[in-house]
């Protein structure tokens, strides 16, 4: 006959197994990429949590790379997107995407990596970007 504790101490490791089993079959899955933001672009919109003017359609794109934000506006809007930037995606394939406070790569700047995102970008970054460019794009006249 198994004492009494035996057969608890049983019952509650397999309840912790079973617990932990389950948990990991339930995980969350990866994030997927905002609506509207295309395969193979980092994305770029004006406000918080993937959206401009309240949609996730405002937004703007780069395959490659944007040298100067100020050439640029919103999808649907007449909204520049130089210092306007807010929320950004890297839905590309294999690069990293970095973004910069100046035009041209200038200024400062932060590396997205591929699959991630900022719902809100830092302080130092927040209506102060002007450029972005994937890694590859990063050198001299590759693919501007």
């Amino acid at each position: 006959m198994i004492p009494r504790f035996l057969r608890r101490a049983t019952v509650l490791v397999t309840t912790v197994a079973s617990l932990l089993a389950a948990n990991l079959l339930l995980a969350a899955p990866a994030n997927a990429a905002p609506a509207n933001c295309p395969s193979g672009t980092t994305c770029l919109w004006e406000d918080p949590n993937y959206l401009t003017n309240g949609s996730s359609a405002r937004l703007q794109w780069y395959r490659y790379s944007i040298a100067n934000f100020r050439n640029y506006t919103y999808q649907g809007t007449s909204i520049n997107l130089a210092n306007t930037v807010t929320s950004v995606y890297n839905n590309g394939n294999t690069d990293a995407s970095f973004l910069f406070t100046g035009p041209n790569k200038g200024g400062d700047g932060f590396i997205l990596y591929v699959g991630t995102g900022k719902t809100q970008v830092g302080s130092l970054f927040n209506d102060n970007l002007e450029s972005g460019y994937f890694q590859s794009c990063l050198p001299p006249s590759v693919c501007e």
